[in-house]
């Protein structure tokens, strides 16, 4: 399918973010993902 990406390679860019996500590999084939949020105003 068509998916329009907005990407912009080798710049950084001004954004408020949200949520952040971490995913995080071990030994043994454990996986773990972490997401974490602002808390509401």
């Amino acid at each position: 399918p068509a998916i329009v990406l907005d990407v912009v390679p080798n710049k950084k860019r001004n954004a408020e973010v949200g949520r952040v996500l971490s995913n995080s590999f071990g030994f043994g084939g454990q996986n773990t993902c972490l997401v974490m949020a602002r808390e509401p105003v």
